[in-house]
Order: structure tokens, then C-alpha cells, then sequence
């Protein structure tokens, strides 16, 4: 059996990058299941597996939740928002309530479950992904920074330094347009972005690349 082509996959539903992890990382198959919106489908006759960069480069891991795994804590799986709570956290190894069989290391718990709480209820710095030019990325920052510090970011991250922010156009997960000065823990939206991208942000029109 052939080894799967890997491929940079955009779902044909809503345009999120797919990322083949585990298992689908190596074991050669046709279909695809979208990780946001469910949407299955066969983007080549030969095998292929989505990876985020081409051959010669790695994956970026999973950023990790923060905050507390608490007894009766309430936690959503990003693959497929089913919604958990946890039974019992000890040591390095979580269990869930209703699935006494699955045990979690620590690490690999934060990679896949996002916890209900709102980001607001959050002191330390929080992950939030962002689609900024076309393409998936993610920034650690205090929820107390306006956004104007994650344009910053992104600007010396991508060598745009000539480029001003101040008309980039910034919207979270349901489309409403934010002002630059808005902190970041009070975005409307922003912490259910546990299955979806935090925030979607906009070159000016004419900037270029």
C-alpha cells in the first residue's frame, strides 16, 4: 500500500485547515472529516493526509488549555464539542464522569478539551487562534492587552513592519467588526473559540501581501 501524499487540506464547507493527527498522521486514507464543522469529503482518488506545513517542515502541537482540571469542572472536546465533565484529577492522569474506561495524561487533556468557563473568569495568559491573511496561527497574550497588541504581534511575526494596523479590520466568530482597543477577555464571542477560530483579521484593502 502506498504512502499517503501529504497535502495542505482546506475543508470544502467552511475553508478551515484539516490536520491529520494520531494515527490518521500515517495510516493512508481517502476521506477527510472537517474538526470544525463535520463536513466529510474526498479531496483526491489517491490517499492523502492533511498536514499544516509541506514535507521538510513539523506541525505545530496543539496549544494548551490553561486553568484548573477540577472535579465536576465542565470541558468541551474540540474535535467534536461533546461536552465532558471531569470525575477526578490526580496527579498527571484525568478521568471523566460516564467514561470510567478513559484515562488522560495532563498535557494530552489540555491539548484536546477546552474548559466551558468564559475567558473573562481567566487571570493568566490565554491561547486564542487567528486567521490573519488566509492562514491559521496562534498567539499567547494577557486578556487584559487590547487587541492592537495581537496586530502587533502578527505584524513582526509575518515581517509586515511597514505596514500599519490601525485600519486592519478585526472580527471575532460571529462576524461583528471590533475596535482595536477593545481588551481582548471582554470580545464578544471569544471564548467559545475552543472549536472555532478566535478571531479573524483583515490586511487593509491595497496593502498587498
Amino acid at each position: 500500500m502506498t504512502e499517503p501524499i501529504p497535502m495542505r487540506l482546506c475543508c470544502e464547507g467552511c475553508g478551515k485547515l484539516h490536520i491529520d493527527e494520531g494515527e490518521f498522521a500515517s495510516k493512508p486514507h481517502h476521506t477527510h472529516s472537517c474538526q470544525y464543522c463535520g463536513l466529510t469529503w474526498r479531496p483526491a482518488v489517491v490517499h492523502t493526509v492533511g498536514v499544516q506545513l509541506l514535507p521538510g517542515f513539523k506541525n505545530e502541537p496543539l496549544p494548551l488549555a490553561i486553568g484548573p482540571i477540577e472535579a465536576g469542572s465542565q470541558w468541551t472536546r474540540i474535535t467534536d464539542g461533546k461536552r465532558v465533565t471531569v470525575k477526578e484529577h490526580s496527579g498527571s492522569c484525568v478521568t471523566l464522569e460516564g467514561i470510567p474506561e478513559t484515562r488522560y495524561a495532563e498535557g494530552s487533556f489540555r491539548q484536546h478539551f477546552r474548559p466551558d468557563k468564559p475567558i473573562t473568569n481567566v487571570v493568566d495568559d490565554v491561547v486564542i487562534r487567528c486567521v490573519f491573511a488566509g492562514e491559521e496561527c496562534a498567539i499567547t497574550i494577557d486578556p487584559s492587552a487590547p487587541l492592537s497588541e495581537v496586530c502587533r504581534r502578527l505584524r513582526v511575526r509575518t515581517h509586515r513592519e511597514s505596514r500599519p494596523t490601525s485600519d486592519w479590520e478585526i472580527r471575532n466568530i460571529h462576524g461583528q467588526l471590533l475596535p482595536q482597543h477593545v481588551r481582548i477577555q471582554d470580545v464578544p464571542g471569544l471564548q467559545d473559540c475552543a472549536r472555532k477560530v478566535g478571531l479573524h483579521i483583515s490586511l487593509p484593502v491595497g496593502s498587498g501581501g
